[in-house]
């Protein structure tokens, strides 16, 4: 664990390594007074690949995204983009099971304020 701070600006990052099933596990966190980044990232066993989140927003804009890879059967993307007062929230979201070849796609608009 590492944590790094002064007035402008804070780091703080988490690393974990566990077994040779779930390798890796990281947090970092980045702000100052206009900015904010999250990302979470998860390396785990070969039928869970990668696992990620990402955060970024200031007084303007918000961007809000997710993406999840799993297993060779089914594969799971998420994305959210930006909302702000000129703009509403759009929200992507694909599912999709190759196993079965077919493919689910839903998207949807959130309004928020």
């Amino acid at each position: 664990f590492r944590e790094y701070s002064d007035p402008l600006h804070q780091l703080v990052s988490f690393r974990e390594y566990s077994d040779p099933l779930h390798q890796l596990v990281s947090f970092r966190e980045y702000s100052d007074p206009h900015h904010q980044l999250v990302s979470f990232r998860e390396y785990s066993d070969p039928l869970h690949q990668l696992v990620s989140f990402r955060e970024y927003s200031d007084p303007l804009h918000q961007l809000v995204s997710f993406r999840e890879y799993s297993d060779p059967l089914h594969q799971l993307v998420s994305f959210r983009e930006y909302s702000d007062p000129l703009h509403q929230l759009v929200s992507f979201r694909e599912y999709s099971v190759s196993h079965h070849q077919t493919t689910h796609v839903g998207r949807y608009l959130l309004y928020e304020r």
